[in-house]
């Protein structure tokens, strides 16, 4: 059997290079397609094949195939992969290496480097031993001992496959097309030292399909972005952005799923490289150094062959919100809202506090406090368990007589919800002894109370806390 040795190898400037050199900048559809390699690549480095491997559900069958070293790995090295009939064999007896990719894929062209042997062999013109390399769409090349001028045929040999509505098999390899024996003596063989396949996407459309978790509005600090996504030839690349800022990337996981040519536009595989069709990544998106107001994310999903899907959406930034704490005392300045003037007879009014009314109260002082334990604090905000009574206590104090000192009596204590955009008065409370009061509520969502006494001089005093309303979880059945 004639060696693998005898193969002639064409420089990657030759007939190879010609055949997959796409200018970046070309609008053509093969800028999106993508070519899997057997044996050696389109630069004449190894590509290894396993006899029993797969890629994207793509099978390969080598039959009678000599090349496979002790591990099962086939044309290794500087070798490639030996067909002949060594044996007698009647009636479409075939030895032959077959591909197959899988559904959603079509080939397009294929190139072959191949030489065969024994086609020259003057004694064998009767002999119906017939070399051929076809797809499912049809025979790309053949030769039989009874063609015309027939001769062995060596080097790379490009051919354009019909593509077919999906899926495909590449077979080439010798066989007996005749009733009586062939291969008795002299066989016929063919060497295989590359195979290359151009296959594209048969989706009408063929861009990865992805969805995004993690994303908030409001946003600040750090954003996680879980994007789960799925492609048929397989997945490379997503990318989050703001605006015009800096790109964040991360790869989809993909064993061996890595261009043999980083340097031309078109993405050269293994023919069994594991690329990753369903998978996810997380973004590390950070919004700490972004301008409080809005701004556009942009994430980008990228497969193998180019493809790309874009979503936007508009994250508002704020970075430095008041997200409240459990107790404070503010002291703020007018509020342009005033109350009417209240009636005094100069006696120490209701509160008993010589100097004070309940609605006099110079340079108003407020201090709220959660009284009950919450479900829990998270990063700053009490959880409290949906509609479940709490309570609040507090403290007015009031400068009179130039002496800070409690609050009078029947002082009136404001609440108001704030719910998203919502600004909900409720009906509040009054002061009692030494300035406190005490609020009970419950309520069935998240949002932020805001407690406030306001002086007849418009003068303001209030506190905001931000708590969070979550329902029990229910307890699993085992």
């Amino acid at each position: 059997m004639p060696s693998v040795g005898r193969i002639k190898q064409l420089s990657v400037l030759g007939v190879a290079a010609a055949v997959l050199a796409i200018s970046a900048s070309s609008a053509s559809a093969a800028e999106n397609d993508v070519w899997l390699w057997a044996c050696h690549g389109p630069d004449g480095a190894a590509v290894p094949l396993k006899a029993t491997s797969s890629r994207l559900g793509t099978t390969h069958n080598f039959g009678n195939v000599n090349g496979f070293d002790a591990d099962g790995n086939a044309c290794t090295g500087a070798g490639g992969l030996t067909a002949a009939l060594t044996a007698p064999v009647r009636g479409n007896g075939e030895a032959s290496a077959s591909l197959t990719i899988p559904a959603g894929l079509a080939v397009k062209n294929v190139l072959v480097n191949r030489a065969t042997h024994g086609f020259g062999a003057a004694q064998q013109a009767g002999n119906a031993q017939t070399y051929f390399l076809s797809t499912q769409g049809g025979t790309l090349e053949s030769m039989s001992l009874a063609d015309a001028g027939h001769a062995d045929k060596t080097a790379d040999a490009t051919y354009a496959a019909t593509p077919q509505a999906s899926g495909d098999t590449l077979k080439i390899g010798v066989r007996c097309a005749s009733s009586s024996d062939c291969a008795q003596t002299d066989p016929v063989s063919v060497d295989i030292n590359r195979i290359g396949m151009q296959v594209t996407e048969t989706a009408a459309n063929p861009a990865p399909k992805f969805a995004v978790g993690g994303t908030r509005s409001p946003a600040a600090g750090p954003m996680d972005l879980d994007v789960q996504a799925t492609d048929d030839v397989g997945l490379r690349s997503a990318t989050a952005q703001f605006d015009n800022g800096p790109i964040v990337a991360a790869d989809f996981a993909g064993t061996d799923c890595k261009d043999l040519t980083p340097s031309t536009p078109q993405f050269d595989l293994p023919f069994d490289a594991a690329c990753a069709t369903v998978a996810g990544v997380t973004l590390k998106t950070d919004v700490s150094s972004l301008s409080n107001a809005d701004h556009t994310l942009t994430v980008t999903v990228t497969d193998i062959a180019g493809h790309q899907t874009v979503k936007t959406q508009t994250i508002t930034v704020n970075n430095n919100p008041d997200l409240g704490t459990s107790t404070r005392t503010l002291s703020i300045g007018t509020s342009g809202i005033t109350q009417p003037n209240a009636t005094t007879n100069g006696n120490t009014g209701a509160g008993g506090v010589a100097g004070a009314t309940a609605t006099s109260c110079n340079s108003p002082r407020l201090s709220v406090v959660l009284a009950q334990k919450p479900v829990r604090v998270s990063k700053g905000v009490p959880v409290l368990r949906y509609k479940k009574r709490y309570r609040f206590t507090g403290r007015l104090t009031c400068v009179i007589n130039g002496k800070r000192k409690s609050a009078p009596k029947r002082t009136r204590i404001d609440l108001r919800n704030l719910v998203g955009k919502l600004d909900l008065q409720k009906s509040g409370t009054t002061v009692h002894d030494a300035g406190k009061f005490t609020i009970i509520v419950a309520y069935p969502s998240s949002r932020t109370l805001v407690f406030r006494f306001t002086n007849v001089d418009g003068k303001r005093s209030q506190v905001s806390i931000k708590i969070k309303v979550e329902k029990a979880k229910k307890k699993s059945k085992r």
